[in-house]
């Protein structure tokens, strides 16, 4: 389900529970979870007209500020919950598609390994790809091999496909220069102040939207284990 098809669906949802709770009733207590493929502030906009409850996720990117709060800080408050081992979290009020919402930041410590681990991999695939092109280059200057090569903004793209990978751009950086042989020649360097940045605040975070106060964050990110494409209604 994509951010188009969410209004269409939630429309339906709350006909059903008007319809199942009748005129003389009130309808159910429901709080609705969705992921962040959903959102929009049009489907915001009509979530608080229908009055429901909910609970979502959100892009990182969108929310810079907290992400740059780095994952030792104290203002993370460790989860207690077995299920919720190597957690722990912290909420803040702000103002996201134009209301005043909750946002719960969470740090997992599992989900934190498996995306160093992931990102090394990352790193070490494009050097080795960036390492080959730059040598076949450098074959190309020295006459090593006679070789057709392609034009210079295809070299960029090239480069460009390499650095693919999330992060890798704001940790890689490639100059591609064009010199008068008309063969490119490729530098290349890895930030590691942008590594430490990156491992101090973004690897892993999650970042929890919801309207539900009376939840606790343990409560909260339980509930949030439940985010998939799929939209439903939970008590």
């Amino acid at each position: 389900m994509n951010a188009r098809q969410f209004p269409l669906m939630l429309k339906k949802f709350h006909k059903f529970l008007n319809e199942l709770s009748g005129k003389s009733c009130a309808v159910p207590q429901t709080t609705l979870i969705f992921d962040k493929g959903n959102n929009s502030k049009e489907n915001f906009g009509l979530i608080d007209s229908l009055k429901l409850n909910f609970v979502g996720s959100v892009k990182l990117d969108e929310h810079k500020d907290l992400m740059q709060v780095p994952n030792n800080d104290p203002i993370f408050k460790a989860c207690e919950a077995v299920e919720l081992e190597g957690t722990k979290a912290f909420r803040v009020k702000k103002e996201v598609y134009g209301k005043e919402r909750i946002l719960v930041v969470s740090y997992n410590q599992n989900l934190f390994n498996a995306q160093w681990l992931t990102l090394q991999n990352d790193i070490s695939r494009a050097i080795q790809r960036l390492s080959f092109l730059r040598q076949k280059l450098e074959d190309r200057v020295n006459g090593v091999h006679v070789v057709r090569f392609r034009p210079w903004n295809l070299k960029k793209k090239q480069c460009k496909d390499i650095l693919g990978r999330q992060h890798l751009k704001r940790i890689i950086a490639v100059t591609v220069t064009q010199v008068p042989d008309d063969i490119p020649r490729l530098e290349y360097t890895i930030d590691t102040d942008a590594v430490h940045e990156l491992s101090n605040t973004y690897l892993g975070k999650n970042i929890i939207i919801t309207s539900r106060e009376d939840w606790n964050n343990e409560k909260t990110q339980r509930i949030a284990a439940n985010l998939s494409l799929k939209v439903y209604l939970k008590k």
